[in-house]
């Protein structure tokens, strides 16, 4: 299981990132996070650029939030992304209060759970 606590303000065109590296990865976290960046310097991350990122056995879910979203808004949209994620081995649950939610990871396979990853979040401005 992973906790992750949320604060702060998101502002409109920022990238809300969570990866979950595993165990056998084949990129560094950083060096994930950078592939990740790279890739979404166009605004977004189409299905071959995430299947690309994934086939590095890491997962990446990325929100961008509207003008005037909150910290509340981020953890849900990276929750849903985990969550319907078909296969990517894991749900996410938003628990907390609206000014500091948290999210939880967990594993939802055995595979998964010998492999439960370190997680990370980045922010980063186009």
């Amino acid at each position: 299981q992973a906790l992750i606590e949320f604060s702060g303000t998101p502002a409109a065109g920022e990238y809300w990132v969570l990866t979950l590296t595993g165990t056998d990865t084949t990129l560094s976290v950083d060096a994930f996070i950078d592939a990740v960046f790279s890739r979404l310097s166009d605004g977004t991350l189409d299905d071959t650029e995430k299947a690309a990122l994934r086939s590095t056995k890491s997962q990446v879910y990325v929100f961008e939030p509207a003008l005037g979203a909150a910290i509340l808004d981020v953890a849900n949209g990276l929750a849903a992304a985990v969550n319907t994620h078909v296969g990517g081995g894991y749900t996410a649950v938003v628990t907390g209060s609206a000014a500091a939610p948290r999210l939880t990871i967990n594993p939802t396979t055995a595979n998964a759970v010998q492999k439960l990853p370190p997680s990370s979040i980045a922010i980063r401005t186009p």
